[in-house]
């Protein structure tokens, strides 16, 4: 359902939905749309809407997972935060070369490791929250504007 053809007299034009919608241009759009109208099957503008109506109802579920993610992954980082100071205090307790300070270096290390990688997580949720709302918000522009 994402891969439209449009034929035409002398030829035919395939469009591929979900990419040339995620370039999120109502002027591209009403001009498909106009190309549409012309060609020998206007009815694949109803197909059109009835898949950014689809799309549109996927993207509540998305926003909520995201939403969930970000807490959760808020947390974590928070938690990680608070590891990585408790092993600086620890380190801070040993001389710079002695065992117990390349012992508790080592666990710093770690835990800044992990630090990136939730805070990584956490960007990459944030993108596809935003994302995610964006689509939502073009969607809904696109239905009342163009195909109304």
């Amino acid at each position: 359902m994402t891969d439209i053809t449009i034929k035409y007299d002398h030829g035919q034009m395939l469009i591929h939905l979900e990419e040339f919608l995620s370039c999120r241009s109502i002027s591209k759009v009403r001009k498909l749309i106009k190309l549409i109208n012309r060609s020998d099957n206007p009815d694949i503008v109803n197909q059109i809407k009835d898949h950014i109506q689809y799309r549109m109802e996927g993207l509540d579920n998305i926003t909520m997972i995201t939403e969930n993610r970000i807490d959760r992954n808020k947390e974590e980082v928070k938690d990680v935060e608070m590891n990585v100071q408790h092993w600086l205090y620890l380190r801070s307790q040993h001389k710079k070369g002695s065992n117990g300070y390349k012992h508790y270096m080592t666990n710093v290390k770690e835990s800044r490791d992990t630090l990136k990688e939730k805070k990584a997580d956490l960007r990459s949720a944030e993108k596809e929250y935003k994302d995610s709302i964006r689509d939502k918000e073009f969607f809904s522009k696109l239905l009342s504007e163009v195909f109304s």
